[in-house]
């Protein structure tokens, strides 16, 4: 269940949060402990870099990843990465079921 967090601990790089304040949405890409840094990249694909003071003073909420979390990378199907198995009844289960063609 996702929570209200006034001044989290630490962020956590691959999760994501909703900034309550300016009604957006991020996810946590990077942290610099020596530079007390932490990077996001919003859902529009922008990146920003906060100090720690910023982080605990923001009132954000952890979210669960976006349905379509791709939005920022501008992936499309001809990527590879979309629907790895569309048409496909089943993910391979070794080595061995992958089929040269398919890649």
């Amino acid at each position: 269940m996702a929570s209200t967090i006034k001044h989290p601990k630490e962020p956590i790089i691959g999760l994501w949060y909703k900034d309550l304040d300016s009604d957006t949405i991020f996810e946590v890409v990077a942290i610099d402990k020596t530079e007390n840094s932490i990077e996001i990249q919003y859902f529009d694909g922008n990146i920003a870099e906060l100090d720690w003071e910023v982080w605990l003073k923001m009132e954000i909420r952890e979210i669960p990843q976006p349905e379509d979390w791709s939005g920022p990378y501008e992936l499309d199907k001809e990527d590879g990465i979309y629907q790895a198995n569309e048409g496909h009844s089943s993910s391979p289960k070794s080595i061995d079921d992958i089929d040269i063609n398919d890649l």
